[in-house]
């Protein structure tokens, strides 16, 4: 599901790695790291999937207001004393990733849709030298 996949960017970063990713945040200023990260997602997704210039504007919305809301979870997470993530914590980055996994389901058209459903699928990791997709399906 790409909620695993947005659960999305880990569409980047998965729940079990964002503690980790917290120090490379601390080299780059947030912002930029992640627009970055968001472009290139926007960059594949539009080489991938041969998106639209409007898909491609609303696909940058979304990223954006998922970091926005990531950042408030990762901003409540570092007031706390916690060595693991709370599972409420864990729910709510889990929600956000397949509202956003929904979200982007709904900018694409069917054709576009139906490959990015199939690339998404969770199972081994094939990276584009294997013949893998070159879509980032991990937030």
């Amino acid at each position: 599901m790409l909620a695993a996949a947005a659960g999305c960017f880990a569409a980047g970063a998965g729940v079990g790695l964002l503690i980790p990713r917290l120090a490379e945040a601390e080299e780059m200023p947030r912002s930029a790291h992640a627009r970055e990260q968001d472009e290139k997602l926007v960059r594949d997704l539009v080489a991938d999937h041969g998106l639209s210039d409007s898909q491609a504007r609303s696909l940058r919305l979304i990223l954006q207001d998922q970091r926005e809301q990531e950042d408030q979870v990762i901003a409540t997470l570092l007031s706390t004393e916690a060595d693991d993530l709370p599972p409420a914590t864990k729910n709510r980055l889990r929600s956000l990733r397949f509202t956003t996994t929904q979200r982007i389901r709904v900018v694409l058209d069917p054709q576009q849709r139906a490959r990015y459903d199939q690339e998404s699928r969770p199972g081994p990791i094939v990276g584009p030298e294997q013949g893998g997709p070159t879509t980032a399906t991990h937030r």
